[in-house]
């Protein structure tokens, strides 16, 4: 998988981990983790958010840890839908808070792009590893985007329309696709440089917080509510009023077609964690990508 990152001004390739490297060190590499050694912290829960900050060694051992967890836990739960990464497929830059593509190394005749906008933690209610390792079954190219003022993406707006402007040019994508979590998800529900068509999967956007949104849907501009599918836990107190907004602005057409309630099953923000646990986040990537 070719990775790239943007450096305010091109989008570059890096081959990284350099695979003659990670060959020859593998075994050291290994060692030094310890896959099979178990941590002297008794918390499991610990280990395994340890092992998330270990880059694609610990992600293994996190998929090892997970056969621990109970059924009855509310951490961790995503693990269990995760898939297995190589070395080469590892999202490895995921932690440094760059704009990053991940992008298939083969020939494809009609490559499909998700482009994420991550929440305010640099992920998408799920470590973007865990999401990574099951979105890359439906999309040829996977791009992060960060917003690390967590204001909305508003002080590096301008930055991140260049960047997929440029991104665009990369490739000739027959099929582009949007995703927003959280303090990410009023993104796909404001970009102005790409058809308001694209498909757009968002969850939990805290649609009140950010002024554009707002004003898009005062004006009763709905365009880039076209294709698009927003999901919230109205019964959970941020949700809520988010929701409330939607419900009361919004064409009921609108509201009965686009917006998604979750709250009957869990109370909580994590919506796009929720529909992976719900058996939906690929019934959701699916339609995304066709």
């Amino acid at each position: 998988m070719k990775k790239y990152i943007y450096d305010g001004k091109l989008w570059k390739e890096f081959q990284y981990p350099e695979k003659n490297y990670f060959v020859r060190n593998k075994n050291i590499i290994f060692q030094r983790f310890n896959l099979n050694k178990k941590l002297k912290n008794k918390n499991l829960n610990l280990k395994i958010l340890n092992s998330l900050n270990e880059g694609y060694v610990g992600y293994k051992k996190s998929l090892k840890l997970q056969k621990m967890i109970s059924d009855n836990s509310e951490f961790f739960q995503y693990l269990k839908f995760a898939n297995k990464l190589s070395v080469w497929d590892y999202p490895v830059f995921h932690q440094s808070g760059l704009f990053q593509l991940y992008s298939s190394s083969s020939i494809k005749v009609s490559p499909k792009l998700l482009i994420c906008f991550t929440g305010d933690l640099g992920q998408l209610n799920m470590p973007i590893p865990v999401f990574h390792s099951v979105a890359k079954e439906y999309f040829d190219g996977i791009a992060y985007f960060f917003c690390p003022d967590k204001d909305r993406y508003q002080k590096n707006y301008l930055n991140v329309m260049t960047s997929i402007g440029l991104l665009l040019k990369l490739n000739t994508w027959s099929k582009i696709s949007l995703l927003g979590t959280s303090g990410g998800g009023t993104m796909p529900l404001k970009l102005n440089n790409v058809p308001s068509d694209f498909k757009k999967l968002v969850t939990s956007p805290p649609i009140l917080e950010d002024p554009l949104v707002v004003d898009l849907i005062k004006k009763q501009d709905f365009k880039n509510l076209i294709n698009t599918r927003i999901f919230f836990s109205a019964a959970h107190k941020f949700d809520f009023k988010h929701y409330k907004f939607l419900m009361e602005n919004l064409p009921r057409e609108i509201c009965a077609e686009n917006i998604f309630n979750l709250g009957w099953f869990k109370k909580r923000h994590d919506t796009l964690n929720l529909l992976l646990l719900l058996g939906q986040l690929r019934n959701q990537l699916n339609w995304l990508s066709t």
